[in-house]
């Protein structure tokens, strides 16, 4: 890791894709699906003119269909190319030599906020990518509840100041966004922050995400970061980072001053396989890999759960255990009343802010390891391991 105070460095927008593309890949079959079906199609579709059926809206893009004009129980629909509006009153502003859009608030500024991929001011107008939410863009909106992006979303740079003392509480950032500016989410309640698998994040600005206190506890750092700027997380209490590089080696981006509570933070790698330790995507919700889940309803001992794991498997990778209440402490024992505990940091590791037991000790006599919930008093689990 290295710290400096160099320079960064932002970024413009990009042309977009041509529409006809997305027009041929939209196109998907909603009919025919009974090749039995009686009607006249035996010798071929005669297909009927591609009427729209769906308009565009705020949030979805249009949709068109056309109809067998032997069976009109026949149909194929589309992408109509027309792309989904964005919430009524965004202002956008074209940029990069008129080759895209950057947009700002208008006159919204209450609710839930959408930000669509591609803008158009008329019907006679091409489309063009909505790349930069701009500076200030949304300042002191304590009114704005949330804001979503389009799936297909262009966006490459959030301006600086851009959500600052907005009312959001949680945000999805597209893929495409390389650049977060200074301030853009400094004074919000943020409690969850998600960055799209594939991320190409390179900047976090100054003072991007000061004083999200207290809410914002986790955080994932996709593998692109290059630079954090200096308090990009000052005033906040992370206790747990996701980092989408597989080691530590891969963590090695410059990492500016004020950020101690992120450095410190228990650091979790990516890992497409089961690796003690490491953690993966579930439906786009960063997940700890695990062998055994205790919840609520797991059965305590003399009860047995089964790990899965022989002492072979155990040896080699460790015993994962992810307790979802996340005691502040635990107990390790082969003893039924953890009579004989273990020694933390030596026979195991445990990380109280997400639940996470790795135990690295292997049983000599007998299958069973015993965790207890709570260092000195707690319910008692019994997991069994094979030879």
């Amino acid at each position: 890791m290295k710290t400096t105070n160099e320079e960064r460095t932002g970024y413009g927008g990009v042309r977009a894709t041509a529409v006809c593309t997305l027009l041929v890949l939209a196109l998907t079959f909603t009919a025919c699906k009974n090749p039995a079906a009686p009607g006249p199609c035996a010798s071929g579709h005669d297909w009927g003119e591609w009427t729209v059926t769906t308009p565009a809206t705020e949030t979805t893009g249009g949709i068109e269909t056309r109809v067998c004009q032997r069976n009109n129980n026949h149909t194929e629909t589309r992408f109509s190319g027309e792309y989904a509006t964005g919430t009524v009153g965004l202002v956008y502003t074209l940029i990069n030599d008129d080759t895209a859009y950057s947009v700002t608030r208008g006159t919204v500024t209450s609710g839930a906020v959408f930000i669509p991929a591609y803008h158009r001011p008329d019907a006679q107008s091409e489309y063009l990518p909505v790349t930069m939410v701009a500076d200030d863009a949304f300042l002191q909106q304590s009114g704005i509840t949330s804001v979503t992006f389009a799936h297909n979303s262009q966006l490459l740079t959030i301006g600086k100041y851009a959500f600052a003392g907005s009312g959001i509480t949680s945000i999805i950032i597209p893929a495409s966004v390389k650049a977060i500016g200074n301030n853009a989410f400094i004074s919000t309640s943020l409690e969850n922050i998600t960055f799209e698998q594939g991320s190409a994040l390179e900047t976090i600005g100054d003072d991007a995400f000061r004083a999200t206190f207290p809410g914002l506890t986790t955080v994932v750092i996709p593998a692109s970061v290059k630079t954090i700027g200096i308090g990009a997380f000052w005033h906040t209490v992370v206790t747990t980072v996701y980092f989408g590089g597989a080691s530590a080696a891969d963590w090695d981006m410059t990492i500016e001053e004020y950020n101690d509570t992120l450095i410190d933070a228990p650091r979790y790698y990516y890992s497409e396989t089961h690796q003690a330790g490491t953690w993966h995507w579930v439906g786009g919700v960063p997940t700890l890999w695990y062998d055994v889940n205790i919840t609520a309803s797991s059965p305590t001992s003399p009860t047995v759960i089964t790990s899965g794991l022989t002492k072979a498997e155990m040896s080699a990778k460790s015993l994962t255990v992810l307790i979802d209440s996340k005691p502040s402490s635990v107990a390790v024992s082969t003893s039924p009343d953890i009579s004989n505990p273990w020694t933390s940091s030596t026979d195991y590791t445990y990380d109280p802010s997400t639940g996470l037991l790795i135990i690295t000790r292997v049983p000599t006599s007998g299958n069973d390891v015993f965790v207890r919930r709570g260092s000195t008093t707690g319910p008692v689990y019994r997991i069994t391991i094979a030879n």
